[in-house]
């Protein structure tokens, strides 16, 4: 039994199988969830999700929980959905890929190319702070596959247990984006201050790795980091207690 199963027993016991919801419902509602900041912006989203499970019916209720905890399993993933845009508007997997990578939000791209077609892609480019979506790695079998696949053309390196970032700068202004493109510009100051006395460009977009390290340069485990980056807010102090350590911006 999973997460969602175990709200829909749980719902069942207590309430009718008749539902009060429209698919509105549920948009706005997660929506009013995603905008809520700040202090007491944990209880009021309870509250918010509360409200909305107590109008689903016991199915709606799994299906909506199913969603919120990432567990929701429909056999679309976005390779399809590439090849499914390409195909409805007669235009190449990789141009898709491409403008979707310009883009970064799949609806947004869907609904351009089926409104607009080819003149839509066309006119994308990369846009500073409007974060790409990042070129992710292939893995291969073993590294002969690798060697033979490039001809030898490769070099290897260490992995570090970093943070995939971008960064944006405009002028004296910067913003940096995580993986999933979140805007994590507030919690890596250090980052942020760096690239300002160091970046000569007045417009650019780096892709590269956050690495925390100690005071030898040793690097940290990604636990470190990740303290930053799934905390709402850069928690006060937190950059006092990380004053000792370095954290790095590696360009590629």
């Amino acid at each position: 039994m999973d997460f969602g199963e175990a709200i829909a027993n749980m719902m069942a016991s207590h309430q009718s199988n008749r539902s009060h919801l429209h698919l509105k419902d549920v948009q706005d509602t997660f929506a009013r969830i995603e905008h809520e900041k700040g202090e007491g912006s944990a209880y009021r989203r309870k509250a918010l999700l509360i409200g909305l499970l107590s109008n689903a019916s016991p199915i709606e209720a799994k299906w909506i929980s199913k969603i919120i905890t990432s567990e929701m399993r429909h056999g679309v993933n976005l390779g399809i959905f590439i090849d499914a845009l390409a195909l409805l508007t007669d235009e190449t997997r990789a141009n898709v890929e491409t403008a979707l990578m310009l883009l970064g939000d799949p609806d947004e791209l869907a609904y351009g190319m089926m409104r607009y077609g080819r003149q839509f892609t066309s006119r994308l480019s990369p846009t500073v702070f409007k974060p790409l979506r990042p070129m992710l790695a292939e893995q291969a079998p073993d590294p002969k596959y690798a060697f033979e696949t490039w001809a030898g053309n490769l070099i290897a390196e260490i992995k570090l247990d970093g943070l995939r970032a971008q960064v944006h700068k405009r002028s004296n202004d910067i913003k940096i984006f995580s993986r999933s493109l979140r805007d994590i510009t507030e919690h890596l100051p250090e980052i942020v201050a760096k690239c300002r006395q160091t970046i000569s460009a007045y417009e650019v977009i780096l892709d590269g790795e956050v690495i925390a390290t100690d005071q030898d340069d040793k690097p940290l485990p990604f636990q470190t980091l990740s303290k930053r980056i799934t905390a709402e807010a850069l928690p006060r102090g937190l950059v006092e207690a990380f004053s000792s350590r370095s954290i790095s911006l590696m360009s590629f």
